[in-house]
């Protein structure tokens, strides 16, 4: 082989692997898996049925995932939602502080009650 041979093979291949590189890259099957995969699979996950129920004399709201819900005071309301949202106290009480944490729902949860003082 001469060199011109050779140039000419290296310039190829390397032209080549230029070329297909990004498309590789974005070749699905290289990925294990997005955030928004991931993320669709646990919001597809399984669904938690419980009851919240408000023993106070005062109307609560609750924040469980993106939504607000509102507990009318002495009253009870029966919610779903997925495995592994939490659950935060929208309303400040003498207790608790807006925005605190009260429960991640878990499977173990299923059918449970939630009491509000």
């Amino acid at each position: 082989m001469n060199r011109q041979t050779v140039t000419r093979a290296a310039f190829a291949i390397a032209f080549t692997a230029m070329t297909l590189a990004p498309t590789a890259h974005a070749a699905s099957f290289f990925k294990k898996g997005t955030p928004d995969t991931q993320t669709s699979m646990k919001k597809a996950g399984k669904t938690i049925k419980f009851t919240v129920r408000n023993d106070s004399n005062e109307a609560r709201e609750l924040r469980i995932g993106d939504d607000v819900v509102t507990i009318a005071a002495k009253s009870s309301k029966q919610l779903e939602a997925a495995d592994g949202t939490r659950v935060y106290s929208n309303t400040a009480t003498e207790k608790v502080a807006a925005g605190t944490l009260m429960v991640q729902l878990s499977k173990d949860m299923n059918n449970a009650t939630l009491a509000l003082n």
